[in-house]
């Protein structure tokens, strides 16, 4: 009996120290599962409208594609200015002219007082416009492809002024 007692024993520690070794290994498992995933900003390419790319750096915030407007004006002949003083964003085009201030969310549209529905986004110190607010302002006209993610800018300088 004392021989069985032993075993006994033996087995009952070692099954012991397996439950105390699982134990952590479950409250780890559990605490990861816990945590909350973290969110990324889908990709969303932009083209011209021959295909070729024109930037990646792109945002969708409030279900909404909001595109660097100094990456893109150049390829829509905008003329984008920043002055750090006022923290006014200009953007300069042939049919319209836009003056933000990112402090008061004030925009005007053509020297106009304009009411925002939808507003430009300074992300990482660069500004970010609304692909609708340019397509409302400036009369650029869009394709997107919501499977892919990607925006093709249908924008011709010849018929800007049309």
């Amino acid at each position: 009996m004392h021989v069985s007692f032993r075993k006994y024993s033996i087995h009952v520690l070692l099954g012991c120290l397996l439950l105390s070794l699982s134990i952590p290994l479950t409250a780890a498992a559990a605490d990861i599962a816990e945590q909350p995933t973290q969110l990324t900003q889908p990709m969303v390419q932009v083209l011209n409208k021959e295909g070729e790319p024109i930037t990646k750096d792109c945002l969708i915030l409030h279900d909404l594609t909001y595109l660097p407007i100094k990456d893109i004006g150049p390829n829509l002949d905008l003329k984008v200015r920043w002055e750090a003083s006022s923290h006014t964003v200009y953007i300069e085009g042939t049919l319209a002219e836009i003056t933000w201030n990112s402090l008061t969310n004030k925009m005007q549209v053509n020297s106009k007082d304009t009411i925002l529905t939808i507003k430009p986004e300074i992300v990482n110190n660069k500004t970010y416009i609304p692909l609708q607010l340019l397509h409302e302002v400036f009369q650029i006209n869009y394709d997107w492809d919501g499977t892919t993610k990607t925006v093709t800018l249908l924008y011709d300088p010849q018929h800007a002024n049309l």
